[in-house]
């Protein structure tokens, strides 16, 4: 007599195989997407930062990177040229417009600065020898994902993994 369709038994295994297979992935997948959203956040950060300064290297003009809330960089920031020369952001006045992080991460900036400005020359408007730090900070327990990344008053920026506590 042939029958067709799977043993209580057989079942019984293959769920068993599944469910160790589901433990054991599961947390790798997920320490695997929040490795990648940290390394795509900052990652665009630094893009921003590169194409801010060589926008006002192309344009021959000062261009700015802020924030779009306060010096909550979290939450997105921008690239700007301030057309009417008023020292602000106007409605109109971007080039481009990042969104907020995805992650829970924070982004603080030394001397919590708000605002860059990028001269003609690719440098920043700040005191020589001056170095901004941006903190981008994720969780304790993922402290390895931390980064700090420097923005020089040349305009050059380099990103460094924070030692663990």
């Amino acid at each position: 007599m042939k029958t067709n369709g799977f043993t209580l038994v057989e079942l019984l295994f293959t769920v068993a195989i599944l469910a160790i297979v589901l433990t054991l992935g599961i947390p790798s997948m997920t320490d695997f997407i929040d490795r990648s959203r940290a390394t795509t956040e900052h990652r665009e950060l630094v893009k921003t930062v590169n194409l801010a300064r060589s926008e006002a290297i192309t344009r021959g003009l000062d261009v700015n990177l802020s924030a779009l809330s306060g010096s909550d960089w979290e939450k997105g920031f921008r690239i700007w040229v301030d057309a009417d020369g008023d020292a602000t952001y106007d409605a109109g006045e971007e080039l481009r417009e990042f969104g907020a992080f995805r992650s829970n991460a924070d982004l603080s900036v030394t001397s919590n600065v708000s605002n860059f400005t990028f001269t003609s020359e690719g440098f920043l408007n700040a005191t020589p020898g001056t170095v901004f730090i941006f903190n981008y900070r994720t969780n304790p327990a993922h402290c390895s994902l931390d980064r700090n990344i420097r923005l020089r008053h040349t305009g050059h920026i380099s990103v460094e993994e924070r030692s663990c506590p």
